[in-house]
């Protein structure tokens, strides 16, 4: 009996620790990381090589423009602005009903690529890209959906990700 305690003790403790890895909280992993000045706007483009639902685009892309107006400390339309483009390389909506049944079963995924460049001709700034899923299960894995527990991340993400960078910059 002490050892099933033990035991369920120990998954409960590994699940509390890789949950973030479950729940699209994955950071933005930059491959070009320049020094960005935050004194700057900047402006969001979305974009998608994959197809992806009407409107999920735009939700997207404004998700990103409030989590950037948070660290650009200039209002966009600027001649100095800094230019963010995303891409969407992977859109998967998964299974409810198979998250219900199984942790890892009927997965989310939204994945991309970001890049931050300015100037005439553009020069990149930062380049990197983003693999978010969401593979909890369960209730908690049924009433996830993409816009809340997937788009609702990726703009705070890039944000954290630019100030992150700026700090090892």
């Amino acid at each position: 009996m002490r050892g099933s305690i033990r035991l369920a003790g120990a998954v409960a403790l590994f699940a509390v620790l890789t949950l973030g890895c479950a729940t699209g909280d994955q950071p933005v992993v930059w491959q070009v990381a320049n020094p960005v000045d935050f004194g700057r706007g900047a402006v969001v483009e979305v974009v998608s090589s994959v197809p992806v639902p009407p409107g999920e685009l735009e939700i997207l892309r404004q998700n990103i423009v409030v989590a950037l107006g948070r660290v650009f400390r200039a209002p966009a339309g600027g001649p100095e602005d800094y230019h963010v483009r995303v891409n969407i390389t992977r859109y998967d909506e998964g299974s409810k009903a198979a998250r219900f049944f199984l942790a890892g079963l009927g997965q989310m995924y939204l994945d991309g690529t970001v890049q931050v460049y300015t100037g005439n001709p553009p020069a990149i700034v930062r380049q990197g890209i983003f693999n978010k899923d969401y593979a909890v299960g369960g209730i908690m894995g049924a009433s996830a959906d993409m816009n809340d527990d997937m788009i609702a991340k990726v703009g705070p993400a890039i944000a954290d990700g630019l100030r992150a960078a700026a700090g090892k910059s």
